[in-house]
């Protein structure tokens, strides 16, 4: 194990891997181009509760004009990001915030991407709930506000916050559900990596959903789930899976590839569960 002191030295010095400088066929060797993705706190994890903790919601600041907003969605190669942004493009879509440990401080939201397997009876998810997994799983990636924004963020133990959602396919997804916004039906634009979407969209949906999220949720902490897996997240996974359009899945299977000449499609782009190393795990439960 990778001793703290080198730890520290490698974020000082942390920057974005390229996307050309890993893949999904072996994450087990991404330590030799990445330490860090060999060193402690790594994630995912599996998720069984260690301690029960009752404590008051975290408070999420939406932005105003959410109904008049944009999506930006990209094929980076590794997964399909979006960027949502509210009418108001000055104005961060959201901010969660918390004095309850250890989701304590304020944190901007930034984008969210998702995870996804092959369908059938394989896992997509990245977390799993005891040994359940779903088909996929989405991620909503914020920046700890004192650090300024995501670059130096990820220098820091406490940068980034990381707001998990599993994903399970449905043919017609009821009550809550992920808001796809009709991106299932232009995935086809951004099939190959690189390849960019600008889309309207109602993101009030995303309201209800999130505030799903951080009223029964786990936490622990971890790291990136992707090179170069800097272990400055704190996690919090929604300890119960939503719906999703199973049309949308299965487009994400068929219609987004990870390579250049749309032979390769992009399927398992999941990192396996990493050991707990004693790590507590936290199930908090809303008090209001």
């Amino acid at each position: 194990m990778m001793p703290w002191w080198l730890v520290m030295i490698f974020l000082k010095y942390s920057t974005k891997a390229p996307n050309s400088s890993f893949d999904y066929s072996d994450p087990n060797t991404w330590a030799t181009s990445f330490p860090m993705c060999g060193g402690p706190m790594q994630s995912p994890v599996e998720l069984t509760a260690g301690r029960v903790a009752f404590s008051r919601t975290p408070k999420l600041r939406f932005a105003q004009g959410l109904k008049d907003g944009k999506i930006e969605a990209m094929n980076t190669g590794h997964e399909i990001k979006l960027k949502l942004m509210p009418k108001d493009r000055n104005e961060p879509l959201l901010q969660l915030i918390s004095n309850t440990k250890p989701m304590n401080g304020v944190y901007t939201f930034a984008q969210m991407h998702f995870h996804w397997g092959p369908g059938g009876q394989h896992s997509g998810s990245e977390h799993c709930v005891g040994h359940k997994y779903t088909e996929a799983e989405a991620h909503f990636v914020f920046f700890n506000s004192r650090y300024g924004g995501f670059k130096e963020a990820v220098r820091h133990f406490d940068g980034l916050l990381v707001i998990g959602v599993m994903l399970r396919g449905a043919q017609q997804p009821g009550g809550l559900a992920f808001p796809t916004l009709g991106l299932e039906n232009k995935l086809d634009t951004i099939d190959l990596p690189g390849n960019r979407l600008t889309m309207s969209a109602d993101l009030t949906y995303f309201k209800t959903l999130l505030q799903h999220a951080v009223g029964n949720f786990y936490s622990y902490h971890g790291s990136l789930t992707t090179p170069p897996c800097n272990p400055v997240v704190t996690w919090m996974v929604a300890a119960k899976p939503v719906d999703v359009s199973s049309t949308f899945l299965e487009r994400l299977r068929t219609e987004i590839f990870e390579d250049a000449d749309g032979t390769r499609p992009l399927v398992n782009n999941c990192r396996p569960t990493q050991g707990r190393s004693g790590r507590t795990i936290t199930k908090h439960i809303s008090i209001g």
